[in-house]
């Protein structure tokens, strides 16, 4: 069981995980957010699959004024049991078909959107596999999807992955999104940015 951990101002702690992550106060959590429906069913399936081996920690999308909603540019933390799924994972830092085929995996689940970069970086001895790509969108009533930029750092911690995804309406605004810092078992926090997982493609 994946715990679900407490949330404060600013601060996301998750103790049976030995996880602290920070953000910045501007920015809060989305609660009771349903998933857009599936396109089909097997969509669904692996929805499912997804959701019965793993739980969304935190939604984070900035303060906006009341009665109004941001709403386009979210940072997703999700805990994915490595071991229910059977899910690969790169083994060092030179080991970029094993970041690809756990990228491919995760895709495939509807983890995150469409791929289009893949990269490993190393950060205080834990290893990220970074992807960036595109979300696409069906907006109700509109013809077309609506297309969005995203950034995607995954690191393994306690045999969970740990998948951070921001999303924003452009590359631009991706850049943009703020830093976010995550210390595992209270060591010093190692800097969580989307404008430098884009930087690495």
């Amino acid at each position: 069981v994946i715990e679900t951990g407490e949330v404060a101002p600013g601060v996301y702690r998750n103790e049976e995980m030995g996880l602290t992550y920070t953000y910045p106060t501007e920015w809060e959590p989305l609660r009771n957010q349903p998933d857009p429906p599936a396109k089909d069913e097997s969509e669904q399936r692996a929805r499912d699959v997804l959701n019965a081996c793993s739980l969304q920690l935190l939604r984070l999308a900035p303060k906006a004024p009341e009665g109004s909603s941001d709403g386009v540019r979210t940072i997703t933390l999700r805990a994915i049991d490595q071991t229910c799924l059977g899910l690969p994972a790169p083994a060092s830092i030179t080991d970029h078909l094993g970041a690809e085929e756990l990228g491919a995996y995760l895709q495939m689940l509807g983890a995150f959107g469409e791929l289009r970069s893949t990269n490993l970086s190393m950060y205080a001895n834990h290893l990220f596999a970074e992807y960036s790509g595109v979300v696409g969108e069906h907006a109700e009533g509109q013809p077309l999807g609506q297309r969005r930029n995203e950034a995607v750092a995954v690191t393994r911690h306690r045999k969970l992955l740990l998948v951070w995804s921001w999303i924003a309406p452009s590359a631009a605004d991706l850049g943009n999104m703020p830093k976010t810092g995550v210390s595992f078992e209270g060591a010093p926090p190692i800097d969580l940015v989307a404008a430098t997982v884009v930087a690495q493609r």
